[in-house]
């Protein structure tokens, strides 16, 4: 269970307790041949069933912890005179009536703390049967032909509750049914609901959803064995990521229907790869380097939208790039090399992307990104490193490492919001160390991070706090000793 506070900032305006558990087992058999011909095989069988319970329940505070009915009324309502506060005129809270809807029974009403509770119980089944072919064409080249036919099941119940209240003191003001509970105050719960539902998009639901996919996967690789020490090859294959169900709460109609957002398609990508492995000078270097490029149609994207996470599709998007990975040895104790890689991201088409929090104030509900680089998807990335090892002693090894990790720019939300874009970076790792030659111990210094760069791995907009933007911060300069000792 997870309990905290989702506003990322210092005011106490949204808080969430998360609770999931996930119960899962798999199964694969395979039978392979090893016959002395042209043709051998590999062919199985594969089962899963997994077992999910997920239930979120944020909490907001429409006092803003205390602060809102010390806000100068008349920046609410002009008619107040200077130096009244909200308070001074009985407003204390963001959810009342007077505010959200004057003019109705419900204008002498108010609330403090309200809240939803979104439960997910989903069953998932997958079976799959496979086989692979493997062909002989010469001494030198082999063909190998592989198909998998899978099936994928999902059941799930989904409801979703509305009430009043602190996580110490919760009241439910309508069950998953939408009927109104007795015991509460008929203005408070009728108050929660035009809250949950005309502002949030929330509303009160209980469903039996179920899915089922099929899906025929070929594929296709051609390897070359040039030399002894030389190989190339080059693949083709289908593949898919299932689709599913959202769990958060607003994604139902007023009547308690399955709404837009409830349900996401399965994700469907065609790939090619053409790849060279070589180990030269009698293996003292090794070099591999890799050409791919994959299609995706219906790509699986989480979006944060509101105060929750919802998955949906974003249409056609086409990744290629190329892959670099070398080591070599320079002398019996140093070795170096180097991982780089380049990354082309691009929506091929996506109309409807979730817009940033700037175009949201414009009125605009979504963007176009077609055309355009994709999220977490640096051009160039990589890492060189140095690595030296020796015996100093009949009994010490001494041992130094230097690693430098880069990173392109690359944006950390969804959306592509300029406020979310990290730039370009290098990190500089470095360890040195003394141990045993058996192992016994080793102590070691070492430091991480020694540029102190501050970088961000994830953003998104704080929930009811527009212009807020939260970040996932990856950790500052680390330096530190370790001491090791194996019994």
């Amino acid at each position: 269970m997870q309990d905290h506070d989702t506003d990322f900032h210092g005011g106490n305006v949204a808080n969430n307790v998360d609770q999931e558990t996930l119960e899962q087992f798999s199964q694969e058999l395979r039978i392979a041949s090893n016959f002395d011909g042209a043709v051998n095989f590999i062919a199985g069988v594969y089962y899963e069933d997994q077992s999910l319970v997920s239930q979120n329940q944020p909490y907001l505070d429409g006092s803003l912890g205390g602060v809102f009915g010390a806000l100068p009324g008349n920046a609410l309502n002009p008619a107040i005179p200077e130096g009244m506060s909200l308070s001074d005129v009985g407003i204390n809270s963001l959810w009342n009536g007077a505010i959200l809807a004057p003019g109705t029974p419900l204008a002498g009403t108010e609330i403090t703390d309200i809240w939803r509770h979104a439960y997910l119980e989903q069953e998932t089944q997958t079976a799959a049967i496979f086989g692979e072919v493997g062909i002989d064409l010469s001494e030198a080249l082999t063909l190998e032909l592989g198909l998998r036919y899978s099936q994928d099941t999902k059941k799930a119940i989904k409801q979703g509750d509305i009430g009043i209240g602190s996580p110490s003191n919760p009241i439910q003001t309508y069950d998953v049914d939408g009927n109104v509970n007795p015991s509460a105050d008929p203005l408070q719960a009728a108050l929660s609901k035009a809250i949950w539902g005309g502002l949030l998009s929330t509303h009160s639901h209980n469903q039996n959803l179920s899915r089922e996919e099929e899906h025929l996967d070929p594929a296709v690789k051609l390897r070359w064995h040039a030399t002894e020490d030389t190989m190339a090859y080059m693949s083709w294959s289908k593949g898919y990521k299932s689709g599913g169900f959202n769990g958060s709460a607003d994604t139902s109609n007023p009547d308690g229907t399955p709404g837009e957002g409830t349900e996401f398609d399965d994700e469907s990508a065609e790939a090619w790869e053409l790849g060279l492995r070589t180990t030269p000078m009698d293996g003292r270097a090794r070099f591999s380097a890799t050409a791919f490029q994959t299609e995706l149609a219906n790509l699986q994207v989480t979006s944060f939208v509101g105060i929750s996470f919802k998955v949906g599709n974003a249409a056609q998007v086409t990744v290629k790039g190329l892959e670099f990975d070398t080591q070599f040895a320079v002398t019996e104790d140093m070795e170096v090399g180097a991982a780089v890689s380049y990354l082309d991201h691009q929506f091929d088409s996506y109309a409807d992307a979730p817009a940033t929090i700037v175009q949201q104030a414009q009125g605009l509900t979504a963007q176009d990104l077609s055309g355009q680089r994709g999220p977490y998807a640096p051009k160039f990335s990589g890492t060189v490193y140095a690595d030296y090892s020796t015996q100093v002693s009949n009994n010490l090894i001494l041992s130094a490492r230097m690693d430098v990790n880069f990173k392109d720019e690359f944006y950390t939300d969804g959306d592509l919001d300029p406020a979310s874009l990290q730039d370009a970076y290098a990190k500089i790792d470095a360890r040195l160390g003394l141990s045993t030659v058996d192992e016994r111990w080793e102590v070691a210094i070492y430091g991480r991070n020694l540029t102190d760069e501050a970088t961000k791995t994830a953003s998104l907009d704080a929930p009811l706090s527009a212009g807020i933007m939260a970040s996932w911060i990856e950790e500052p300069r680390v330096i530190g000793a370790q001491v090791r000792f194996n019994f």
